[in-house]
C-alpha cells in the first residue's frame, strides 16, 4: 500500500472507531486530600489494617504502601499521601 492509498483509507476509515481505539479508558485516581495529624492518626486508627515503607533502590523511588478497609491497597511516595489518597478513595466511594 503506497502512503497515497493508506491516507486515502485513513480518510475513509470511521473516525468514531479509530477515537476509541486512541483514547482507551484511564482509571482516574482522586487528589490526596490535604489532613492534619490529628486526622491522620484518626483516619489510621479507623481504617488502616497496616502499612509497609518500601526503601528506595537505585532503580525504583520509596513509597508507602497501605492496606485499608472497603479500598484495599493504596500507595503514596509519602506516608501522608498515601493516607490523603486513601481517605480521598474512601471519600468518593461514599459519595
Amino acid at each position: 500500500m503506497s502512503p497515497l492509498e493508506a491516507l486515502r483509507w485513513y480518510e475513509r476509515s470511521d473516525d468514531s472507531f479509530i477515537a476509541q481505539a486512541r483514547l482507551a479508558p484511564v482509571e482516574r485516581r482522586p487528589a490526596p486530600i490535604k489532613m492534619t495529624a490529628e486526622e491522620i492518626v484518626e483516619f489510621e486508627a479507623e481504617y488502616v489494617l497496616w502499612n509497609q515503607k518500601i526503601d528506595a533502590t537505585p532503580t525504583t523511588p520509596r513509597f508507602v504502601i497501605l492496606e485499608v478497609l472497603e479500598i484495599g491497597t493504596v500507595r503514596g511516595r509519602t506516608y501522608r499521601e498515601a493516607i490523603g489518597r486513601a481517605k480521598a478513595m474512601l471519600d468518593e466511594m461514599n459519595a
